[in-house]
């Protein structure tokens, strides 16, 4: 987290293992995915692909299943805490990485 926080604000290369998100605010198992996806480093951070607010936010339904579960290398700008939505909402104030660049396997 040390790293999220000295980083935030520029473009980073983050290694970690894609999972989906449960958005919801008050989730209640079983856990209900819609499309969004974070990258979980080794202390257990997990980093949003995006603001949850955003239509990027929504990863393909290809990309979640080609990466889900499995150790990635993601290029994008690092925040410490999510962006705030255009409109006054409530939205998870997290790191993100926004604008995603690119996502790929890691060797």
């Amino acid at each position: 987290m040390q790293d999220v926080q000295r980083l935030s604000g520029r473009r980073v290369r983050v290694v970690g293992t894609y999972h989906q998100v449960d958005m919801r605010m008050k989730p209640k198992p079983p856990a209900q995915y819609r499309g969004h996806a974070a990258v979980r480093l080794g202390d257990g951070t997990d980093i949003l692909l995006e603001p949850g607010w955003s239509k990027a936010a929504i990863r393909s339904q290809a990309e979640r299943e080609r990466h889900d579960g499995k150790h990635v290398e993601i290029i994008g700008v690092l925040h410490e805490q999510s962006p705030a939505p255009p409109e006054p909402a409530a939205y998870v104030v997290g790191p993100a990485l926004s604008p995603v660049e690119s996502i790929q396997l890691a060797p």
